[in-house]
């Protein structure tokens, strides 16, 4: 039973070391595979400090010192190249800082503008408005006038008529007119020269036509 027990923590110790991979290639033959535990015998072996060579070891030195020195280059570029974007969008944020007050001092300056031409078109509108009264009152002025002289043609036209009125022949005075006829004869016998002499029965007159 106490077999089992240590059996089972050493199982419990060996699976909290055990890495668990989804998919691995299958192993050569002479190594076993990753989530083996490590063999009884070399639980407490420590392995030896390699030993590197003098004329190695500087030249490993050597590389880390270009390594370094390239790496500092390179950060001292990237530093350099943030600095400038950092200071080119400082200056664009400035620009537009600059064109963003310029656009409000532009507006302002267009609303004073379309006031000013507001005023202009205000007094030329009123000054229009006058002209056209003006133009109105004339125009109703001679109408006023012209329907008076057309109402006094009219009138002196109905006076003319009412006056021409008294010639007429009505029922009443058919029998007189038919007497006056037969008493003056009036002949239509006549000829007209080119010069509008009339010509009556042999007779010359001196009438103009």
């Amino acid at each position: 039973m106490l077999e089992n027990f240590t059996n089972f923590r050493l199982l419990r110790q060996i699976t909290r070391q055990i890495q668990f991979i989804r998919y691995k290639k299958r192993p050569t033959p002479a190594r076993k595979n990753i989530w083996e535990p490590p063999a009884p015998s070399k639980y407490f072996r420590i392995s030896p400090r390699p030993v590197i060579p003098v004329k190695e070891q500087e030249e490993l030195k050597h590389l880390y010192d270009i390594y370094r020195t390239h790496f500092r280059a390179l950060r001292h570029f990237f530093q350099c190249e943030y600095e400038k974007t950092t200071r080119l969008s400082i200056a664009v944020a400035e620009k537009m800082k600059e064109e963003v007050s310029e656009h409000a001092y532009l507006m302002e300056q267009n609303k004073l503008e379309n006031e000013r031409v507001a005023e202009i078109r205000k007094a030329r509108r009123k000054c229009d408005m006058a002209k056209l009264d003006d133009e109105l009152s004339q125009a109703e002025q001679s109408l006023s006038q012209l329907i008076q002289e057309e109402r006094k043609k009219l009138d002196e036209l109905v006076l003319k008529e009412k006056k021409m009125n008294s010639t007429y022949i009505t029922s009443q005075t058919l029998e007189t007119a038919i007497e006056d006829a037969l008493d003056n004869l009036t002949t239509y016998d006549f000829a007209i020269d080119l010069n509008g002499v009339i010509y009556r029965d042999d007779k010359k007159e001196s009438t103009y036509i």
